[in-house]
């Protein structure tokens, strides 16, 4: 948040269209709804009277263009979101929340600071989770296809029979981040088009 309780950098994820998913940065579609989310956001900061600090809400998009109001938190995002803007962007997110809550952090600091959003950012990165939708997960299978594509790097997946599964957690995180070529992908390009945000 900038002097003028303004967000001083503001990153939209989507993470509903393929399950829970975070992209950075958002796809165009979603972009062309900055302002919106903006304005939603900056009614946030004067109700809650946040005068410096950083504030993690969640909105719904539905089908017929309307936003509504999901939830705020006063902290990171999960889903590995501060590392894909880092790896996307270039700057250490957990470093700019410390810059965003120190109450002495000039506005030229802040600036310096943190990237433009989309202009500023270097490619893109992505992040699956995992929630299974069965009371029993007997097996973990990574298929082929995936763990030997190009653009997969890791997961955090457990093997169900070594770990039991923590009850509000995500099972796993898979990631994805493209170093700036996902239009290159044949394969990910309808992926990059709808989700991904096309390079």
């Amino acid at each position: 948040m900038d002097q003028e309780r303004q967000g001083a950098v503001l990153n939209i994820s989507e993470y509903v269209t393929l399950g829970y998913s975070v992209f950075v940065p958002a796809t165009p579609e979603l972009e062309a709804h900055r302002e919106r989310i903006t304005e939603e956001i900056e009614k946030l900061i004067e109700v809650f009277d946040i005068d410096f600090g950083f504030i993690h809400p969640e909105y719904f998009l539905t089908s017929d263009n309307k936003l509504y109001f999901g939830e705020v938190a006063y902290r990171p995002p999960g889903f590995n979101a501060l590392e894909l803007i880092e790896r996307a962007y270039g700057f250490n997110g957990y470093q700019g929340l410390v810059v965003a809550f120190d109450p002495k952090t000039t506005q030229e600091e802040l600036d310096a600071f943190f990237p433009k959003e989309i202009v500023d950012a270097k490619g893109h990165a992505g992040c699956f989770g995992v929630y299974p939708r069965r009371r029993v997960v007997s097996r973990l299978e990574i298929p082929d296809e995936t763990a030997n594509h190009p653009y997969f790097e890791f997961h955090e997946l457990s093997d169900p029979r070594e770990q039991k599964v923590a009850k509000r957690s995500a099972f796993g995180a898979p990631c994805l981040s493209d170093g700036g070529r996902v239009a290159q992908s044949p394969t990910l390009q309808g992926l990059s088009a709808s989700s991904c945000g096309a390079a």
